[in-house]
């Protein structure tokens, strides 16, 4: 789907996927009333708006160049069954002309149209309007300058005026103030995806905190241990998960940021963070079973009530922080008697150790006797 477009030849190319009976924007800028320029009149223009509406949607803003042809409209309509609305930017404009003026202008124009491809794919919503509202905004500054100069220089040629200087300094203006701009509004795009993203997100705790749920009441119903111990199980289970829930919300509500990809598609983000409660839960488990393995070197109450507290504490504290759940889980591995040894290469023999030592340095002055 082409949303923004720049033609070098207006009229060389129908828009992509058009109906060549229906109105296209060639049509409207052909058609658009200029001053000196042979054109269609009012009514036929008006016509013609009409009849793109009905075949594109509604235009809720418009701009069309007065002394070159080239124009740009935001539009809005409905898709779907659900109604909902799909905000879009089509934009033609002569490119060798806008080049002519400066490169920088459609090196501008493209930067705008990418970004909006951008928030095509990652951005929804309310955010979205906001920000195709703003690129259009950008869109029509550029093309308004570039058609303002043509029409002092149209003008000055008349006059028989020379306006180099003061094209110059107004292009220098324009440039500085487009390239501002487009960086804030890179910005706001990369935001707002990230907000984007962090929607889905929450979403996948959600469903997250349901598959717990589930794992937690199917490992209350699998006999595995005594009752009092799958009861403890069971717990540590829910306050894994818990945590883990506990741990992002807090990060969302101070602020701080929580690791997700907007490029990876929201059922991707979604499906992550559906994985953060189950993953907490499972660290859960984990370090219950360490803990009743005597792995773990920590004392467990004699008591069964205060026994289910450390475990559901120790769980709670899985979940809330994974990085220290695997490192607490790396350390309590038991190590092979033979880790601290230092191990003899492969090719060496008692012999040859014997004369590594007799050739060591001033220090290596005590020998000892070879074993014959």
């Amino acid at each position: 789907m082409t949303l923004l477009e720049g033609r070098t030849e207006l009229s060389a190319v129908p828009e992509q996927g058009h109906d060549p009976e229906c109105v296209c924007l060639d049509d409207l800028i052909r058609m658009y009333p200029r001053k000196g320029q042979t054109a269609g009149s009012s009514a036929d223009f008006k016509r013609l708006l009409r009849e793109y509406q009905e075949a594109e949607g509604e235009i809720v803003d418009k701009y069309f160049a007065k002394h070159f042809e080239a124009g740009v409209v935001h539009t809005r309509r409905r898709d779907g069954l659900v109604g909902r609305k799909s905000y879009r930017i089509r934009m033609k404009y002569p490119g060798e002309k806008v080049a002519a003026v400066q490169p920088e202008f459609e090196a501008a124009l493209w930067r705008a149209r990418s970004m909006e491809q951008q928030t095509t794919l990652i951005v929804s919503g309310r955010p979205r309007r906001m920000l195709l509202e703003m690129l259009f905004s950008v869109v029509v500054y550029v093309l308004g300058v570039v058609d303002s100069l043509e029409g002092v220089q149209k003008t000055a040629q008349q006059d028989g005026q020379d306006v180099t200087e003061h094209s110059r300094l107004c292009i220098r203006k324009a440039l500085r103030i487009a390239r501002s701009e487009l960086a804030r509004l890179q910005q706001l795009v990369n935001e707002a995806a990230i907000r984007s993203a962090l929607r889905h997100y929450v979403l996948g705790l959600f469903l997250g905190g349901i598959a717990l749920l589930a794992l937690a009441w199917t490992t209350g119903r699998v006999p595995m241990f005594e009752p009092t111990r799958t009861q403890d199980l069971v717990r540590a289970v829910a306050a894994g998960g818990l945590g883990a829930v506990i741990s992002v919300m807090i990060r969302i509500s101070h602020g701080q940021r929580v690791d997700v990809d907007p490029t990876q598609g929201n059922s991707m983000t979604c499906l992550a963070g559906s994985f953060r409660p189950v993953i907490g839960g499972v660290l859960g488990a984990a370090l219950y079973v360490l803990l009743q393995a005597g792995l773990i070197p920590l004392e467990i109450p004699a008591q069964p009530d205060d026994a289910s507290y450390l475990f559901a504490a120790i769980a709670f504290l899985a979940g809330f922080s994974e990085r220290w759940a695997q490192d607490t889980i790396v350390r309590s591995l038991p190590l092979p008697a033979t880790a601290s040894a230092s191990p003899v290469p492969s090719g060496s023999t008692p012999d040859s150790a014997s004369t590594t030592e007799e050739d060591a340095g001033p220090r290596g002055r005590t020998k000892r006797p070879r074993v014959r």
